[in-house]
């Protein structure tokens, strides 16, 4: 084989093998009505931190740890699917717990730059998309609870996985210049970005949800 088509060949089957860890739905004969799974005590501790997290910064605890809270959080999230997919221990709880952690941790964000929006001298223009992203990952959250409940399944998206990166990194990078330290990228221009990919999932998955529904009417 030619040295240009078997790097071609290669190349395809990285990119294959990157999909199928990465975007691929578990085969569902294998998916397990089990609650104490080694990724639902990963999901589990970050819905917990969140909780913490939130009480850090009502209370004022421990505020210069806030960021290190954060960041186990968001390394909750990716250890989770890594051991679901490598121990094989897919469940119907996971389903459910993986996007609330991850819903909670983005509303939980926005409600930590309002408990600080006095200090910070937050804009209209950032409340408004404070609330665009609210709402978008809001209603997100319920069509997946409503298609879960009616066994509705989609595939996961490639935009949903980028959406949560980038809400990830534009939510930690948020309270990293708000704990401790200032980079000078404005909240406003994060929060932007945090409505842009918010609203790109939300019309990503309503469109999948509705053309599910009618197919299944």
């Amino acid at each position: 084989m030619p040295i240009g088509r078997k790097e071609s060949v290669m190349k395809r089957s990285t990119i294959k093998s990157l999909k199928q860890e990465f975007f691929s739905e578990p085969d569902h004969s294998t998916i397990k009505d089990a609650w104490f799974t080694i990724p639902n005590l990963i999901t589990g501790s970050g819905i917990l931190l969140t909780l913490f997290y939130v009480y850090q910064y009502i209370a004022e605890l421990w505020v210069v740890l806030i960021p290190v809270t954060v960041i186990l959080i968001a390394i909750t999230d990716a250890l989770d699917g890594f051991a679901a997919r490598h121990l094989n221990q897919h469940s119907t709880v996971g389903k459910w717990l993986d996007p609330i952690r991850d819903k909670l941790l983005t509303f939980a964000v926005i409600g930590n730059i309002f408990h600080e929006a006095v200090r910070l001298e937050i804009s209209g223009w950032f409340i408004a998309l404070a609330l665009i992203v609210f709402v978008a990952e809001a209603v997100v959250l319920a069509e997946g609870a409503w298609r879960r409940l009616h066994g509705m399944v989609l595939r996961v998206h490639v935009l949903g996985k980028a959406r949560q990166a980038v809400n990830l990194t534009a939510a930690t990078a948020i309270i990293v210049q708000l704990y401790w330290y200032d980079f000078g990228v404005p909240f406003l221009a994060l929060i932007g970005i945090m409505a842009l990919a918010s609203l790109a999932g939300l019309v990503v998955y309503t469109r999948r949800f509705v053309s599910a529904y009618k197919a299944a009417a």
